[in-house]
């Protein structure tokens, strides 16, 4: 049938063959080779072409790009071509480390010298040299094909008397795809960082507009420099570019409808994207040699890397390179066979054994060999069509030009990822996405259901180039196709004119009815008497919570600190207000500021580092070692020398004067924040703690925290018992009248040397507003609380998004449901007891029709005991609360720390329990009290303690019930965290001093008065008083009465 098809093809073009001149600019590889698959496309249907190719550039290998020998090939060169093959080929090694490659302003002025600059002589000697314009003639062509890159070619045909057919080599050039009608493409694609829709903000689309601005600026330039250039040379007036490209019918993009963005077009763009492509070639590749059959084989997994031509892999950026070592190094068991065209024995040297080197390499046959997994390239659209077209998944790494737009482009289909070239050098995150593209089926699935869609496409690609051309050369004047719109300018174009009539009418008619409302509203006001001063008073209150400036002094304990401190600062951000974030670093393994949207951030920290890692709850972290009743001690050491570090810190000073606040919020650790903030007079301060309820919180405050209802955090003690209460009433003296008085007197020594003698860090705490409790009413144990302190709990969790591909299918596998387990970011799989990970791992064995995803990095010598457990699934980091959302999980093994049990009850999960440290213990205490949670002893994990919390949350239904109706609870809670947190923070900031509305009495009492002392012992005083004058009385009354009856008897 095919067959019978290239017959017909061939028979009804040969009836009408055409003499066809093609104009070949020899600048670009992959412009030449599109031209000349064109020109073979048009040979073979029957049309005499000639292929006119003038050398702009000393471009070599084009032997073998034509394929029909019918084609006359006539090759230009220009007067100073040897010149130009004196001079070294183009390879833009500038761009692979330039950040001004992509920029559009730069391009925009630029590129379109340069570019003219390179054809500048060989277009002048074309225009000039009468006897090939002869020559050319009296060929009697009957059309003209030429690259729209620029305009000279349609100025070369236009002295042949030729009407021309514009064609691109590229996905589409807007600037002509325009003027034939297509719509812009704005919004509809996505440009270098934008975000596409339907995600794209206000910023993306303002970034597209500056973008097309420039760019087409640019590429109009390229033309405009030319149609100078013509007419200087010509000496006479000459047309324009526009009016010569838009003369042809049609105008033919290497665009593909099937693989590039969806956008609007018209009936003259022609697509014939992947006409380079031999479907039968890729379908039926030849055997690889010897070499490259042996290179395969070495492992199961071989990953091609290849730039291109233009951008040589041997003058990569040597921190780029290190980058893809690193990569290298990290995947052993994966080939990669890198186009690298230099021999350096040195480079060779640092490369481990699965690298292959390779100055060429036959890059369509490996694509099509299903043993390379993965296709790493810049995004050519050569190279872009190639791995489209072999259903092969591809880590694109644009480097300039169309190639991120390419990328994105292929991206959408979902069997490729971009990547940006500035991040070759970090090797972790390349190896990541590199394994993930190397074992995650889902790339490979996409790229083959692209391939599916691009082999069978309805319309065939070379059929509909000849007809369209076949029409276009039968009807060369037909311009019906091009709307009649592209003749008004920008404003009719998009109506903008009627737009900005239906806006100022409507902002015109707003401006009666506000006018009206307000002289209703004052007759009102004098019909009520109400002055005018309270609505100054009221649009005054507004103003100031609407645009609120926040700045946010976090203590770095800890990953889930700054976690919390984020969705503070994002929740009020949404609201409109400007935040400012300083990250004191106390712990140096929380690194970075967080993923905020706050405005501005000032991170300050131990030149050497702190001893954090040397801390009471990081040396023994499974071992039962109580927390001493002095353990915060070498915290507060901690503490004390970072506020050192902060009074003399002259930047902070001027992070914090940059503009006028009005609120702060410290996270509560020590009051060093507090103080510093209070210091340059920031109306009201709040308090911020990501863990329960401390001491340093309500002991300050004068909030009662009786030894027989409170423990303090971090300790342990049973309050039902005489040993319990014994021991929590000496650590509640402690904490309350030598620790926190302790750091209070170190902490003032230090403030006082920068802020005077006069300096109290007792009035200054007084003057705190608000307190904001990462914990929940609802969850905690009761207590009792203060106006001042609002819990807010819940705050930080995030939306759950569905899970992907690879955790669906791990869910699935079971159908009594998944376990998830995580001890979260501070506990590595080292620091695991072996006896608990073999006693762990017994306990899923056996309970086979379950599936358990931990969280744990392998350790040696556990490889076997984890390939036995069939139901046991390690992984490097688990969406915890995208799973803990899945209806399939039904369980939660947790160190509980609070961010993971507000987690695990806001969605509705039983959980076992393995506190560790810190709070940890407290929220677990709270899971019990709930009912919700089966608590297990860190230190004896055994194999029967183990089962018996598994058994707990799969069997007892009380877990899971009780587990349902707190996370009802907690949705149906009448002040949600976010709407508290906000609407707190809106109200102190209006109504700065509330501390002198919420403070308690007892904030200003010693122990004496707050404990009543005097007045019990006034009272025991009497009642012992009382009572030894009655005794006293007593024995008087009774001595008298043996008296007289004494002389009674007597």
């Amino acid at each position: 049938m095919h067959c019978l098809l290239t017959f017909v093809f061939l028979l009804s073009g040969t009836t009408h063959a055409k003499n066809i001149l093609i104009i070949n600019p020899i600048f670009g590889y992959s412009h030449v080779k599109f031209i000349s698959k064109i020109a073979d496309v048009i040979a073979d249907h029957g049309h005499n072409v000639t292929l006119f190719q003038p050398f702009h550039t000393n471009m070599k290998n084009l032997d073998g790009l034509v394929k029909n020998k019918n084609i006359e090939i006539i090759n230009y060169y220009p007067d100073h071509y040897e010149d130009l093959l004196k001079s070294e080929d183009q390879t833009f090694t500038a761009l692979w480390d330039s950040r001004l490659a992509n920029n559009p302003v730069l391009f925009s002025f630029m590129v379109p010298k340069m570019i003219t600059g390179e054809f500048e002589k060989t277009d002048t000697q074309l225009y000039l040299d009468t006897n090939l314009h002869a020559e050319l003639k009296s060929r009697k062509f009957d059309v003209a094909i030429a690259e729209a890159f620029g305009a000279s070619s349609f100025f070369f045909a236009h002295l042949l008397d030729l009407p021309c057919i514009p064609v691109f080599s590229a996905v589409r050039f807007e600037i002509v795809n325009e003027l034939f009608g297509q719509p812009s493409a704005l919004g509809y694609t996505t440009r270098d960082g934008s975000k596409g829709a339907p995600d794209a903000g206000f910023l993306d689309r303002l970034n597209d507009v500056y973008r097309k601005y420039f760019e087409d600026l640019g590429h109009s330039g390229i033309f405009q420099y030319q149609n100078e250039l013509f007419q200087k040379t010509m000496a006479r007036p000459v047309p324009s570019w526009k009016n010569l490209v838009t003369q042809s019918p049609i105008f033919i993009t290497n665009s593909n409808p099937y693989l590039d963005f969806a956008v609007p077009t018209t009936a003259t763009i022609v697509h014939a994207g992947g006409i380079t492509m031999d479907l039968n070639k890729v379908k039926h590749v030849g055997p690889l040699t010897e070499e490259y059959e042996n290179i395969l084989q070495e492992r199961e997994s071989t990953v091609l890397i290849s730039f291109g031509s233009v951008y040589r892999s041997f003058q990569m950026p040597d921190n780029f390179k290190a980058g893809l070592i690193k990569m290298f190094e990290s995947l052993p068991d994966v080939t990669f066979i890198w186009k690298y065209e230099e021999d350096d024995a040195e480079f060779k040297k640092r490369l481990p054994k699965n690298v292959h080197l390779k100055k060429w390499v036959p890059q369509t046959d490996l694509l099509a060999d299903k043993r390379v997994k993965v296709f790493m390239t810049h995004g050519g659209l050569g190279s872009t069509m190639e791995v489209a077209y072999s259903a092969k998944p591809a880590l694109m790494v644009p480097i300039s030009g169309d190639q991120p737009q390419n990328a994105l482009m292929l991206a959408r289909h979902g069997g490729a990822v971009p990547y940006d070239k500035f991040e070759l050098q970090d090797g972790e995150k390349l190896t990541r996405v590199m394994k993930e593209m190397v074992t995650n089926p889902k790339y490979q699935k996409r790229a083959q259901e692209l391939f599916e869609v691009l082999s069978n496409q309805p319309i065939d690609i070379k059929m509909s180039l000849m007809k369209h051309l076949d029409f276009a050369m039968q009807f060369p004047n037909l311009r019906s196709q091009v709307p009649e719109i592209n003749q008004v300018g920008l404003i009719a174009h998009y109506y903008l004119d009627v737009v900005m009539f239906l806006a100022l009418s409507f902002a015109f008619a707003f401006y009666l009815l506000v006018k009206l409302l307000i002289k209703v509203y004052f007759k009102f006001i004098e019909a009520t008497t109400m002055r005018l001063s309270n609505i100054v008073f009221m649009v005054t209150l507004w103003s100031s919570i609407t645009a609120m400036n926040v700045v946010l002094y976090i203590n770095a304990i800890g990953k889930s600190h700054l976690d919390f401190s984020d969705s503070l600062v994002d929740s009020l951000v949404e609201k409109g207000h400007t935040v400012d974030v300083i990250i004191a670093r106390m712990n140096d393994q929380v690194t970075g500021h967080g993923k905020s949207k706050a405005d501005r951030f000032y991170v300050f920290g131990f030149k050497n580092g702190s001893n954090w890692n040397k801390m009471h709850h990081l040396t023994n972290i499974f071992g039962e070692v109580k927390f001493p009743i002095n353990g915060f001690r070498p915290y507060y050491d901690i503490g004390n020398s970072l506020c050192e570090i902060a009074l003399s810190d002259l930047k902070l000073q001027e992070f914090l004067t940059y503009r006028k606040y009005d609120i702060g919020i410290v996270g509560t650790f020590d009051f060093c924040g507090v103080s510093i903030l209070k210091s340059i007079g920031i109306p009201s301060v709040t308090t911020i703690n990501a863990v329960p309820i401390m001491p340093i919180e309500t002991v300050t405050i004068g909030l009662p925290n009786a030894p027989s209802q409170v423990v303090p955090l971090f300790q342990k003690f049973d309050l039902s018992t005489l040993y319990g209460r014994f021991w929590n009433a000496i650590s509640w003296g402690f904490v309350n009248y030598i620790q926190i008085p302790t750091l209070k007197r170190e902490q003032e020594l230090l403030l006082q040397k920068r802020f005077g003698q006069d300096f109290s860090i007792e009035e200054t705490i007084r003057k705190v507003d608000l307190t904001f409790i990462n914990s929940n009413e609802v969850m905690e144990k009761p207590r009792p609380l203060h106006h001042r302190i609002q819990y807010i709990g819940g705050i930080n969790l995030k939306s759950p998004k569905p899970v992907d591909q690879k955790l669906d299918e791990l869910l699935s596998r079971s159908r009594n449901g998944t376990i998830i387990f995580s001890f979260g970011t501070q506990v590595p799989g080292k620091a695991y007891p072996r006896y608990a990970v073999k006693n762990f791992v017994k306990v899923f064995k056996k309970y086979s029709d379950y599936t358990f995803l931990w969280k744990y990095q392998i350790q040696p010598g556990e490889e076997k005991m984890f390939k036995e457990a069939k139901n046991v699934i390690l992984l490097d980091w688990l969406p915890q609360t995208d799973l803990l959302y899945d209806q399939r999980v039904i369980g939660f093994i947790s160190h509980v720390g609070m961010n993971s049990f507000n987690e695990a009850s806001y969605a509705g999960k039983p959980i076992i329990a393995i506190p560790l440290f810190a709070d940890q213990p407290h929220n677990a205490e709270n899971g019990v009290a709930r009912g919700t949670t089966y608590l297990l002893n860190k230190s004896e994990l055994t194999e029967e303690s183990i089962e018996m919390g598994l058994r707990a949350i799969l069997f007892d239904k009380s877990y899971q019930e009780n587990a349902i109706k707190l996370q009802k609870m907690l949705v149906e809670k009448p002040d949600q965290p976010k709407e508290r947190f906000v609407q707190w923070m809106e109200y102190a900031a209006a109504n700065p001093g509330l501390h002198k509305i919420f403070e308690l009495p007892g904030s200003r009492m010693g122990i004496i008065e707050y404990y009543c002392v005097d007045a019990i012992v006034l009272l025991i005083s009497v009642a012992v008083l009382g009572l030894y004058l009655m005794v006293k009385v007593t024995k008087m009354l009774s001595s008298r009465i043996r008296l007289m009856k004494k002389v009674k008897h007597e």
